[in-house]
């Protein structure tokens, strides 16, 4: 389990909070550098079209690809901001040994993913590695085993409350690639040629949903004493 105190403990989150909202803000800013000029506001004109082929794809790039402007670096960032924000919650939190082993895995994945893409960017072609996103493609299940693990060692040295945890891990479910492109499908309501645009959007507006809730979970939990 944890062993630092709860001011510690309670400025770990904070600053956890923060890397979580800059990852978010930069995932959206590489949607929106790919979907913003050409899709806004006809998905069907020919720019946006062109834009939703596979080889524009930014995050883990692989072959065929063709760099976007600067949308690989922002997505590169963003995951290691993510695996900063993720490790600095973590830390933060009440956890026995065997769930700090699938906490390292997640974090270690994020940042496997954030290094690779900013590689592949900074060389203008794919240099594979593209295993690294294997533990994210298992986050539902793998955040869901850490949930039960932080919530059955919580009490009231807790930095958040249960709800406020599994509202935390349930933002990090709905930044899984796959959901968050079905779901970005269903709301886009567009039968894409390719990639679905506004792909990465939803991602990144979970990732910062994650880290508001930690600061509003901090900051409820460190009322709560005065109101008893």
């Amino acid at each position: 389990m944890t062993a630092v105190g709860a001011p510690t403990a309670r400025r770990l989150a904070a600053a956890g909070a923060l890397a979580f909202m800059a990852a978010g803000a930069l995932l959206i800013a590489a949607s929106w550098s790919r979907w913003g000029v050409p899709c806004w506001p006809d998905l069907d004109s020919p720019a946006c079209l062109t834009v939703q082929d596979h080889r524009f794809d930014y995050l883990l790039p692989t072959e065929p690809w063709t760099p976007l402007g600067r949308t690989a670096h922002l997505a590169g960032v963003a995951y290691l901001m993510l695996a900063v924000g993720m490790a600095l919650v973590f830390a933060a939190a009440r956890s026995a040994g065997w769930a700090r082993g699938l906490q390292a895995l997640l974090v270690g994945s994020a940042l496997g993913i954030g290094l690779v893409t900013l590689a592949s960017a900074r060389a203008g072609e794919p240099i594979g590695f593209e295993w690294v996103i294997l533990p994210w493609l298992l986050s539902p299940l793998l955040v869901a085993t850490i949930l039960v693990d932080i919530v059955s060692l919580s009490d009231d040295r807790a930095v958040l409350s249960d709800r406020a945890w599994c509202a935390w891990a349930g933002m990090l479910i709905l930044a899984h690639p796959f959901l968050g492109l079905v779901l970005t499908m269903i709301a886009v309501d567009y039968n894409p040629h390719d990639t679905t645009p506004w792909d990465g959007m939803l991602g990144g507006g979970a990732f910062v949903g994650a880290g508001l809730i930690v600061l509003t979970g901090l900051a409820t939990r460190r009322r709560a004493p005065a109101q008893r």
